[in-house]
């Protein structure tokens, strides 16, 4: 039976792991690294972002969750609000992002997050709940939002972190315009987010959850 079930489950994932496109280069500063690669799910290519940064586990993750503050460190938002608390790991927020000339983009996610008890490395799980509220008008709702954080405590007191996303702003934007800015949004959001967790009050923070290295 474990056999039946590893043939079936490696059967699942093999065409996945075929049709993956490989990561391009895109941006490389200030120790962050940017990639990009072709989706089959949308036009807009995948993006992914990797830096190394001096931060406990608590520290990254806290500033993370902390959807209030996003102004503050990602690029194009201009709104977040909390829409439901699930538990200290999960929860499901609005957020409004800035489209030059064109109408606003919104978005409705689902974050979840949870330890590897080996690695300790914590990762956060993103994905679009468009049907938990109804379209704003004057906005367009953003298709596809989805991907996932991953921190992994390094010896040294350091983290490497990486965000993976795939985001369609949906409407009538072409993919030729939104793919460009994917190297210089993700590496500017990387840029203020290592600042604003290297900051006192967040490195203060510990999490009942969070086991550091």
């Amino acid at each position: 039976m474990l056999r039946f079930i590893m043939f079936v489950s490696v059967t699942l994932l093999l065409p996945n792991i075929l049709l993956a496109e490989s990561w391009n280069k895109v941006a490389d500063k200030d120790g962050i690294i940017v990639y990009t690669r072709d989706s089959h799910d949308s036009d807009i290519k995948e993006f992914k972002v990797q830096m190394v940064v001096e931060s406990s586990l608590s520290g990254m993750v806290a500033v993370i969750d902390n959807i209030s503050d996003y102004q503050q460190w990602y690029k194009y938002v201009s709104e977040t609000r909390v829409l439901e608390r699930i538990n200290e790991r999960e929860q499901i927020f609005y957020m409004e992002t800035l489209v030059p000339v064109l109408k606003n983009r919104d978005v409705i996610l689902r974050m979840k997050m949870g330890q590897n008890p080996t690695t300790k490395a914590v990762i956060a799980t993103v994905e679009e709940v468009s049907d938990y509220l109804p379209a704003k008008k004057g906005l367009v709702r953003m298709p596809i939002s989805r991907g996932h954080w991953i921190m992994t405590p390094q010896y040294g007191g350091t983290l490497f972190v990486e965000q993976q996303m795939l985001v369609d702003p949906g409407g009538t934007i072409p993919a030729w315009i939104v793919n460009p800015l994917l190297a210089g949004g993700p590496l500017e959001s990387f840029q203020k987010l290592r600042d604003l967790v290297m900051l006192e009050k967040n490195q203060g923070v510990e999490l009942s959850w969070i086991e550091e290295r």
